[in-house]
């Protein structure tokens, strides 16, 4: 936690190629909005997809939204790295459905999706 900000990790395991993983997972009570979001991935399971991503019952991103969008190289500055959201949090359920593109060069691998959470 830095400040009035918590990262919030939440780790996937990919075990086989074309695995679908669901995704639900409590953000933390005492955060009030979600103001980011980042997954850090080998670079070829970036072209994987996420189902519906949602917080509560709000719809973030939509069926088939795919993770390159929500990734960055080693270019990019820390501060940077998260798609910018603002909405309610505070205990709500993140939850999604992530597929695996089949392409990653071996398995198993981690993706990591980083919730940045603020007071």
């Amino acid at each position: 936690m830095v400040g009035n900000i918590k990262y919030q990790p939440v780790p996937v395991t990919i075990q086989f190629a074309n695995e679908q993983v669901q995704i639900e997972v409590e953000t933390d009570k005492l955060f009030a909005r979600l103001t980011g979001v980042f997954i850090n991935v080998v670079k070829e399971a970036a072209n994987s997809t996420l189902s519906k991503v949602t917080i509560g019952s709000t719809e973030i991103f939509p069926d088939g939204y795919e993770v390159r969008m929500l990734t960055a190289d080693l270019g990019v500055p820390v501060d940077e790295l998260y798609y910018e959201l603002d909405n309610q949090a505070a205990g709500l359920k993140f939850k999604t459905l992530y597929r695996d593109s089949g392409l990653a060069v071996s398995y198993p691998y981690t993706a990591v999706i980083y919730l940045r959470l603020s007071a």
